[in-house]
């Protein structure tokens, strides 16, 4: 039961950074604004999460999964005709850049 619970807090918190990635860049979001959304205390945030960071690695299954998931949001925004403002499109690119896998397939060497 606990650990169910601690998936929904975190999936709260997950879906609440998506939709505040709509609007502000991923380095200018802050943990009153999430915990705000989900309707849970601050400190709950940092019960699960160290940051921010911590919680976009979550979100996306670590560094390897964060490509596949900025691609797919960037994909919904693109098809839906709507999108982030374009700074937090920029951050969410530079992310996806700066994961090892990332980094691997665009120059053939390991990560």
């Amino acid at each position: 039961q606990t650990v169910l619970k601690g998936t929904r807090t975190k999936r709260k918190l997950a879906d609440a950074l998506w939709e505040l990635l709509e609007t502000t860049p991923l380095e200018r979001v802050q943990v009153h604004p999430l915990t705000d959304r989900c309707g849970i205390h601050r400190q709950t945030f940092y019960c699960h999460f160290a940051d921010v960071y911590e919680l976009f690695t979550w979100l996306s299954g670590g560094r390897g999964g964060a490509c596949a998931i900025i691609l797919s949001q960037l994909e919904k925004w693109i098809r839906e005709g709507c999108g982030p403002a374009p700074e937090s499109m920029a951050a969410l690119l530079e992310q996806m850049e700066n994961t090892e896998d990332f980094g691997a397939k665009k120059t053939g060497l390991p990560g």
